[in-house]
């Protein structure tokens, strides 16, 4: 399973936003799908943590997500009981860790692609020497 970063990244902003109209009394929410069940959890089990493991910041990202999921389930839980002030609370939390996963996913998807030139460079080091001198 092939990750599009930048779709995890809207998909983050937009449960932000969800909760967020939750929070307005513009939606409704019954639940948050659980941290293994979403696009980025099921990315980092099948392939991110067996393939990119060696970079720490897949696992900051695996605990960031898994925090993530479960504080915003506690939001919509507190929202839907009646603790509204508790709900907007907790939910600056989860501003604050939407915005750590997708520093997490830019700072991976850099270092994947550094990696993927790096061994274009192992493999191919005439072609990548000419694209050097050709630049000049």
């Amino acid at each position: 399973m092939l990750l599009d970063i930048t779709h995890a990244r809207l998909m983050h902003l937009d449960w932000e936003m969800e909760l967020e109209a939750m929070l307005s009394g513009r939606k409704r929410l019954k639940s948050v799908c659980g941290w293994h069940e979403c696009i980025l959890g099921q990315w980092l089990y099948q392939e991110g943590i067996p393939r990119y493991g060696s970079i720490s910041h897949v696992v900051t990202l695996e605990q960031e997500h898994k925090k993530f999921h479960e504080l915003a389930q506690q939001v919509v839980k507190y929202y839907q009981s009646g603790h509204g002030e508790r709900a907007a609370e907790l939910f600056k939390e989860v501003q604050r860790l939407s915005k750590e996963i997708i520093f997490l996913l830019t700072v991976i998807e850099r270092q994947v692609v550094k990696r993927r030139q790096m061994s274009y460079m192992v493999r191919h080091p005439l072609k990548s020497l000419q694209r050097v001198f050709r630049r000049h």
